[in-house]
């Protein structure tokens, strides 16, 4: 943390804990309630944001327009959605110094919306709730509208659209929790000295939506705003009500990791996630991903004399007799050359994970029919779903089974301990574990399917101690038991804020369908490892991949990368700037410069000063080419010269 960011951070904490004086709430006329603390004056209108200013920096982040009709709030019925806005009978009051009710009625609908000021966070608390006389309500909404698209920045732990702003062209977007799409809630508006941010302290894993649209405006330019959205547990049919959860919205001076610190430590408290630092050291060792599907024990000679085979990790894609994807549930029969390619890669010291699924069951395994009754169904249509489930000839046409299920959960939890058992698993690829639906089944022995997918990672962990689990993707109803998650490249500009979020606990690699190394996208894929904290991952199947250059490339970085023992470490600059750093095993920051690892430690024998001896190991080594990160190249390119001798110059110091 830089001692700018750690005096923003205290800053912030100080004024929130302290400055809450003057709060006001003042009712102007009956649809629009103005609130007012020490770090922002904010104005709703029919139940939705229509001014936001932030008070510690200045800033005001809306624009002077009308704002726009579907951001109010709004029942949410299967059929039709009731909006605040056509709603003839509204009736507002305080309840107390710092809350203030809303009431909105048209027609035998009427939505309550609550607002409020927390007198020791100073947070801005939105809640509410509706009810209907048409059945079929599944959800209530709120708005946030005319918010600034040319000074702002829209920055939320996604997978697919992490970053949102005026250059990005994204004009919509939904992000739905608990989803890779929205992986934990926290959604943030960044300007150029401060922000606001939105969050949610629920811990119950209900459904939410934050819609994102942006609109062209003929006088002030792109302006941009959320429907946030809470849901009701599906079926919805027979349902004449909804309740919100409590948002919380603040602002704050700085950039976003400061609000981002905020959520992890709260995350931290709420979830009792596992530390990487409290798992087996292997974990946090390993610099280098594999996939493989072939179990072919010829590259492990070669490639465990290209790394080190203790930090490298072979994830077996396709290890099963019956093929990926076929014949789930059964795990029992792998297939031929498995036991020898787990023999010689132990012998080398690799780890090894092989791939698993927590979802998937074939409609044609003997099992299917009884557990059918426990299949996934959309919460819109009720149709059954699955993988490839349109596609009624597919090999791989898997029903999602809801982890609701005791029954299904133990048939898998038996399954992957017996191979643990039988073959000493290092770690499991749990495919699917992301996938949590508002199931239309409704609850099953008394669970949401989000229930069920937490207590089948706790039971997994509790059933096999030790072992390593990585998922695909992540989000807060995986990150606590998953040590590695899967990742791809976002749709829209890649940012930092998943990684600074879930690295303490889950460390991010590619999986699935990564590009070969020749193809045209891999050193994209790489740059993207490099600049947002992720392991490189290659797939190789034979030794003549291990020959292609862009391996060889890839395999010497990582090769420097497990030498130096690096780990990810996020920290932020001043504004909108992200630097982002790694840490050496012996606790030295290497920077990222590009797609260049520069270590700056001016002092290269590490006795404390920076002295002539330091100089003399410049001159000793001048001229030579040498790989990224290595002690002495201090400008990282690529060779130790006389700039490199200068920067050590510069940095010559009396004795400690």
């Amino acid at each position: 943390m830089t001692a700018l960011r750690c005096i923003c951070y205290l800053l912030f904490i100080f004024l929130n804990t302290y400055a809450v004086a003057d709060i006001t709430l003042n009712i102007v006329k009956d649809e629009i309630i103005y609130v007012e603390t020490d770090n922002y004056a904010v104005r709703f209108a029919y139940g939705g944001i229509t001014y936001l200013h932030n008070k510690l920096t200045n800033e005001t982040y809306t624009l002077p327009i009308e704002p726009i009709f579907e951001r109010s709030a709004a029942i949410i019925g299967r059929n039709e959605i009731f909006w605040a806005r056509r709603f003839h009978t509204v009736e507002t009051h305080k309840i107390n110094s710092h809350t203030v009710e809303t009431r909105f009625r048209e027609d035998g609908n009427e939505i309550r919306l609550v607002i409020a000021v927390d007198p020791n966070t100073n947070d801005l608390l939105i809640s509410g709730d509706c009810a209907s006389n048409t059945p079929g309500v599944s959800a209530i909404q709120w708005g946030i509208s005319s918010l600034d698209l040319t000074t702002l920045r829209v920055i939320v732990p996604s997978q697919g659209k992490p970053l949102i702003d005026s250059a990005s062209g994204i004009k919509r977007s939904v992000f739905r929790y608990p989803t890779p799409s929205w992986g934990a809630q926290l959604a943030i508006i960044q300007s150029e000295l401060g922000g606001l941010y939105l969050r949610s302290k629920d811990t119950t894993s209900q459904y939410k939506d934050l819609y994102y649209r942006s609109y062209e405006h003929e006088w002030y330019g792109d302006e941009f705003g959320f429907r946030i959205i809470t849901y009701n547990q599906a079926p919805w049919d027979t349902l004449t009500t909804a309740k919100s959860v409590t948002w919380r919205l603040n602002t704050y001076t700085g950039d976003w990791c400061v609000p981002a610190q905020i959520y992890r430590d709260w995350m931290e408290q709420a979830f009792n996630p596992w530390r990487l630092s409290d798992v087996d050291p292997w974990v946090s060792n390993i610099n280098l991903v594999v996939v493989n599907d072939s179990l072919n024990t010829e590259i492990l000679k070669p490639l465990a004399e290209s790394v080190d085979p203790t930090k490298t990790l072979l994830y077996l894609t396709t290890w099963r007799k019956q093929g990926r994807n076929v014949s789930y549930p059964d795990y029992g029969e792998p297939r031929e050359g498995f036991d020898s390619f787990l023999e010689t890669a132990r012998q080398y010291g690799f780890r090894v994970m092989p791939h698993v699924s927590l979802y998937d069951c074939s409609p044609s395994h003997p099992l299917y029919a009884e557990f059918k009754k426990y299949q996934y169904r959309s919460p819109e249509t009720g149709e059954l779903l699955g993988w490839a489930w349109d596609d009624i000839g597919s090999r791989v046409r898997n029903a999602h089974i809801s982890l609701a299920s005791s029954k299904w959960r133990n048939l898998l939890v038996q399954q992957f301990k017996a191979l643990w058992e039988k073959y000493n698993i290092d770690a499991f690829f749990l495919d699917v574990s992301h996938f949590v639906l508002n199931d239309a089944n409704g609850l099953i022995e008394g669970l949401t399917s989000a229930e069920g997918n937490v207590l089948m990672h706790l039971e997994l962990a509790e059933a096999m101690p030790g072992v390593a689990f990585s998922g695909e993707f992540v989000h807060e109803l995986t990150f606590f038991r998953e040590n590695f998650a899967k990742y791809t490249l976002p749709s829209g500009p890649p940012h930092p804020i998943s990684t600074f979020l879930f690295s303490p606990y889950t460390r991010f690699h590619f999986g699935g369908i990564i590009p070969l190394a020749s193809h045209p996208e891999y050193q994209t894929y790489r740059n993207h490892a490099e600049t947002q904290g992720y392991l490189h991952t290659l797939r190789i199947n034979n030794t003549e991949m291990l020959n292609e250059p862009l391996v060889q490339d890839t395999l010497s970085v990582v090769r420097q990368w497990q030498i130096l023992g690096l780990q990810p470490n996020i920290d932020c600059d001043w504004g909108t700037n992200t630097l982002f750093q790694y840490t050496t095993q012996t606790g030295e920051t290497v920077t990222h410069n590009g797609s260049v690892l520069v270590m700056t430690n001016p002092d290269l024998n590490r006795d404390g000063v920076v002295n002539v001896l330091d100089l003399i190991l410049i001159v000793n080594k001048l001229g030579q080419q040498v790989p990224q990160a290595t002690p002495g190249d201090l400008n990282g390119d690529g060779v130790i010269n006389i700039l490199d001798l200068i920067l050590v110059a510069q940095n010559i110091t009396d004795a400690p």
